[in-house]
């Protein structure tokens, strides 16, 4: 009996210092000081944006720039819609797409530096040939289709490409694949028998020399075949 009206005696005790506990575990230990809040103008908000301290950024680039990193770390293309420059969000969804493998998201971006940016990288990374006609820069859409088709050694895919880039497209393919009827394909006379040539010598086979039609390149052709 005695021992009951000890422990009931006790009990609020009990139940202060379990209180005390748990409160401890719940607020966890005590913050740092912020470090960059000394600091003025654009290190201050350099300062935050390397902490990824978004909301504390006065400048709206570097605000842009850090939501952008956060949204990339993160993966959240929704955070990407928070960047109020049009090109900062086309960079932020194009390194989301990037991160997903996901060309669907580049059709959304609205800066055509970015949506074409994002459109190259995904088509090359995916050997996708059908992605490079989405990209409206010549330039650019030219070198995504001489990569891809290389990359697949198909030569059908040289034919998107201006002279002289054409040429080497398929010399290339012919070469890598030691196919020597890709060369008939080439623009002249000279760069068919060139790329003859080539294929003969890579596949140490001089019956291709005989296929071509200057007699200087068939000549020294098969001496360099027959002296390999």
């Amino acid at each position: 009996m005695k021992s009951k009206k000890l422990f009931m005696a006790i009990l609020p005790l009990i139940l202060i210092f379990l209180a005390s506990c748990n409160l401890e575990i719940t607020e966890g230990p005590v913050t740092s000081p912020d470090a960059c809040l000394e600091l003025t103008g654009l290190t201050k908000d350099d300062c935050y944006s390397e902490d990824l301290k978004c909301s504390k950024i006065d400048s709206s680039v570097v605000r842009d720039s850090c939501v952008a990193e956060l949204a990339k770390s993160g993966n959240k293309l929704s955070a990407c819609n928070l960047i109020v420059s049009e090109k900062t969000k086309g960079y932020c969804q194009s390194q989301i797409a990037e991160l997903n493998n996901n060309p669907t998201i580049c059709a959304e971006i609205e800066d055509s530096y970015w949506k074409n940016n994002c459109n190259f990288q995904l088509a090359i990374k995916n050997n996708a040939d059908s992605q490079c006609s989405l990209i409206t820069k010549a330039e650019q859409k030219s070198t995504c289709f001489q990569k891809i088709a290389v990359a697949k050694n198909d030569p059908e895919l040289c034919y998107f490409l201006d002279q002289p880039d054409q040429d080497k497209c398929l010399l290339t393919i012919a070469k890598s694949t030691q196919d020597y009827l890709i060369c008939q394909e080439l623009s002249t006379a000279l760069n068919r028998d060139v790329c003859r040539a080539k294929v003969a010598e890579l596949a140490e086979d001089p019956k291709i020399c005989d296929k071509i039609g200057y007699d200087m390149i068939k000549q020294s052709c098969k001496e360099k075949v027959l002296s390999s």
